[in-house]
């Protein structure tokens, strides 16, 4: 379980190291690819690159939650329809094996994520094909990717010359009564997203992460096991914040919380954690170059817990974030830059 190799955090900063993993990856579905891997030869030269379909998400699930990702193969299937055509993944032996996606921003950017291969078959030059692939699709754009801290120096030296923000894995309960104190605020209202124009919800969206993202925003709400919540103030209507919260194998994932203030965040998590079991756990991304959420760290550091923390690289230049002090927690660290 994910719980045994959390770490918990021993200050009130953020910490700085990552130190172990766990594994799901168990079973049949282990024993079938180490099989497929065993007398696998020259399987550089026996491996299929090609674009990711959606009934993959099953096997990419089962590749990813062997590192701890605590996906469900839903939100894997989201990702893939959002990356179409860069959505790739290494065949062997009409077995998937691994993936690389990557998104296209614009003409200009593109951020990528969930480059895996199964343990068996690493350093056979599978996931140099895959890079090669993604290489020429991306073109002269910028690309983005966010690295676990152990492989910063890896990255850096394939070319990511430019690190960033660096965002944290938390993982555990929220504290109720630092949310009850809250309550009452008569401000801002706090509504489901369906009750929301989806354009203005977009405005919000892009002014934050300062690439319009309609396909992937509009996928990534819809996915039927998601729920999303807006705060709205009741004076203008202007919207302050959303949040979308959705199941992993293991805890709820909040992601993203984007919120005008701390306040506003606060208010946004309690009609999500209303949302989900009373004894589920949560996990969110958070933003540790934000102080809103450093401080929501601290005053949750009794039940929300460090697992490890990324940072955000770039092959040619930073994308600046204007808004930064809104993100509290990222979208997610494989296909959007927060």
């Amino acid at each position: 379980m994910l719980r045994h190799w959390v770490t918990k955090s021993a200050s009130l900063g953020y910490p700085h190291m990552f130190f172990g993993r766990s594994t799901y990856f168990m079973g049949e579905k282990l024993m079938s690819l180490r099989t497929c891997s065993s007398g696998a030869g020259d399987a550089s030269s026996r491996v299929k690159i090609r674009t990711a379909h959606k009934k993959d998400a099953v096997s990419l699930t089962d590749i990813y939650n062997s590192e701890s990702w605590d996906y469900i193969p839903e939100t894997i299937e989201t990702f893939v329809d959002i990356a179409g055509d860069n959505a790739l993944v290494a065949e062997l032996d009409g077995k998937v094996v691994g993936s690389m996606l990557f998104n296209l921003l614009d003409e200009k950017e593109a951020f990528g994520g969930l480059s895996a291969i199964v343990p068996e078959l690493r350093g056979k030059g599978i996931v140099k094909n895959m890079w090669a692939e993604r290489s020429k699709r991306i073109g002269d754009r910028n690309l983005g990717v966010f690295s676990v801290l152990h492989r910063q120096q890896i990255l850096h030296d394939s070319g990511f010359q430019v690190a960033t923000h660096r965002i944290g894995l938390v993982l555990g309960r929220i504290n109720e009564s630092w949310l009850a104190a809250e309550r009452e605020n008569v401000e801002t209202e706090v509504v489901t997203a369906s009750k929301v124009p989806f354009d203005l919800l977009l405005k919000y969206d892009t002014e934050i992460h300062t690439i319009p993202r309609p396909m992937f925003l509009e996928k990534y709400l819809a996915r039927p096991s998601s729920k999303s919540f807006v705060a709205i103030n009741k004076k203008s209507g202007d919207i302050t914040g959303y949040t979308s919260v959705q199941p992993g194998q293991t805890a709820y994932r909040m992601a993203p919380l984007f919120a005008d203030s701390l306040l506003i965040s606060k208010l946004l998590l309690q009609k999500a954690l209303q949302s989900i079991p009373k004894d589920a756990e949560v996990d969110m991304y958070l933003n540790w170059s934000n102080p809103a959420s450093c401080d929501f760290f601290v005053k949750n550091k009794d039940s929300l817990h460090w697992v490890l923390d990324c940072v955000r690289m770039f092959t040619l230049h930073d994308v600046p974030i204007p808004h930064n002090h809104k993100v509290i927690a990222i979208t997610s660290p494989e296909i959007t830059l927060v």
